[in-house]
């Protein structure tokens, strides 16, 4: 049987579907540092074993791999191009995961700044993601006539 290898993860975005993956991450046996602007988001994961990273950067300066799930261009933009940001913490070599639901000029913008850096992206999971949501709201909504 072939071991896995524990890679170092920082994972910026603990919203309902973040919170998931990363909490799959840890039980997969990943070195896990979260970040999350509402710290009270990120509590509960130090005892999952999880790292609390005060800053985007810093669940990014040591990371293999950094996954953001985050709401918009905005709040991307604000995580990764403001002042100490993960666009210079990140290594080089690392992959930014970007799972955020984001334009595509945003994106191409995105992969442009990783690449510069000499980081590798996937980028295009946010249309993924996009769909998932949408869906999960369809069934909600349909849930709720059902019950109603």
């Amino acid at each position: 049987m072939e071991r896995r290898q524990r890679m170092k993860v920082g994972f910026i975005g603990l919203g309902n579907m973040g919170s998931a993956i990363a909490r799959s991450l840890i039980k997969a046996g990943h070195d896990l540092t979260v970040y999350n602007r509402t710290r009270s988001r990120a509590e509960p994961f130090k005892s999952l074993g999880a790292k609390i990273a005060e800053t985007p950067a810093e669940a990014a300066v040591d990371a293999e791999a950094l996954i953001t799930m985050l709401s918009d261009d905005a709040a991307v933009e604000a995580v990764i191009f403001s002042p100490g940001n993960v666009i210079e913490a990140l290594p080089a070599g690392a992959v930014a995961i970007s799972m955020s639901t984001i334009s595509v000029e945003f994106s191409r913008r995105l992969a442009r700044a990783h690449s510069e850096k000499q980081q590798h992206d996937l980028i295009g999971l946010q249309s993924l993601v996009s769909r998932t949501r949408r869906r999960v709201c369809e069934r909600r909504s349909q849930n709720n006539l059902l019950n109603n």
